[in-house]
């Protein structure tokens, strides 16, 4: 098997803010000729899922047939990458053939750091069961879910970024609606609550103090509805690939996708979404229709800093002061688990703790997961 260098070419990490529309960005690169890039596969989360599965801390020490083996079996059994823009493994000989391509990466180019030797061979395996010519590969291109693990892609890869942007009110009014949907209360919890916030905390520091500037690009979810073409074509170039008419069509693995959206399915829709769904005016209404104006104050209040920095409009003039009481006002909601089924009395003690990781979020958003576990 030939690898074709593919430890030399250019890695992209596509992360998010949350809810902004990184699933979208990821269809239009999906069936790109020069792009080799896998359905919604989060490297380091799926890393972390696997050490649970076999019960370890750390995968350097283990043999590469049990390493493949418990890739392949995760990536083809479970449900996570059953929904369309996930699956890649469609039947048990797909999933024999990624596994002996892995083990064949992994016994042959593993390499001391056992990070890149799993983010190469996975890429490997999945290029030989899709029949993807690595040698006509310019970039790797990879999601990644959840910001917090940027530090770690730069620290190891020192890739280039790509984190999807839009209005803080609308993303976090769509992210409240899922949560809500999902909890039989109705009600987001803490842990969920902060989880929403730490997207948006840990990719501005992220992007304002870690990365280069000249290694990072923004996409405004705004300015992709506004204008596809344009904001695709620049991103091509800034890939350093070819603009390809695939870039405007949604795609995983070349199959049609027709998007999600909390205000119409629970996951993945079946059918398209209605005729001006996506129009500016219909999006500010859903989220005002969603969301209170003392929420939507301390949005703008907690945020502040990235509604001036990427031109987002607001309903409040914010000064210094307001900084502060929004973020008073964020530190003293949804403290408290309506859902827990532990003791009473245990479920108030678990306030304080709450209030200590809201404020960590806030103020520390790169410490935070040193003392809490936010995945």
């Amino acid at each position: 098997m030939n690898i074709h260098n593919i430890t030399e070419k250019k890695i992209f990490v596509i992360s998010t803010f949350g809810h902004n529309g990184i699933d979208w960005l990821h269809s239009l690169i999906d069936n790109h000729p020069e792009v080799l890039i896998m359905p919604g596969f989060s490297f380091f989360r799926t890393v972390d899922t696997v050490k649970g599965i076999l019960n370890v801390n750390s995968l350097g020490k283990l043999d590469n047939h049990l390493l493949a083996n418990a890739f392949s079996h995760l990536f083809f059994n479970n449900p996570t990458y059953k929904v369309v823009r996930r699956r890649f493994i469609s039947d048990e000989f797909e999933m024999n053939k990624f596994n002996d391509s892995f083990m064949y990466y992994l016994n042959n180019f593993r390499v001391d750091n056992i990070y890149k030797s799993l983010f190469y061979g996975i890429h490997f395996a999945f290029s030989k069961i899709k029949n993807k010519d690595i040698s006509l590969v310019k970039a790797i291109i990879i999601q990644e879910h959840v910001p917090w693990y940027s530090t770690k892609y730069k620290e190891i890869f020192d890739p280039y970024f790509v984190f999807m942007m839009r209005d803080p009110r609308a993303a976090l009014a769509g992210s409240w609606i899922r949560l809500k949907n999902s909890n039989v209360s109705g009600i987001i919890n803490p842990y969920q609550f902060d989880h929403t916030l730490l997207y948006w905390k840990y990719a501005e520091i992220f992007i304002n103090k870690i990365v280069d500037s000249d290694r990072c690009k923004i996409m405004k979810n705004e300015d992709m509805h506004n204008n596809l073409s344009y904001e695709m074509e620049n991103l091509c170039k800034w890939f350093s690939i070819d603009f390809h008419e695939s870039c405007l069509s949604e795609t995983f693995l070349g199959r049609r996708w027709l998007g999600e959206s909390v205000y119409l399915a629970v996951d993945e829709l079946t059918e398209p979404p209605p005729i001006g769904f996506y129009n500016k005016n219909e999006i500010e209404k859903r989220w005002r229709d969603s969301i209170s104006l003392k929420e939507i104050r301390m949005i703008e209040c907690v945020f502040g800093s990235i509604f001036s920095k990427y031109n987002y409009s607001t309903d409040n003039n914010i000064k210094n002061i307001d900084t502060w009481t929004g973020n008073l006002y964020c530190m003293t909601i949804n403290t408290y688990n309506y859902e827990s089924t532990r003791p009473l009395f245990i479920t108030f003690l678990s306030i304080p703790r709450n209030f200590l990781r809201r404020f960590l979020i806030l103020y520390f958003p790169l410490q935070v997961r040193n003392f809490f576990k936010i995945l």
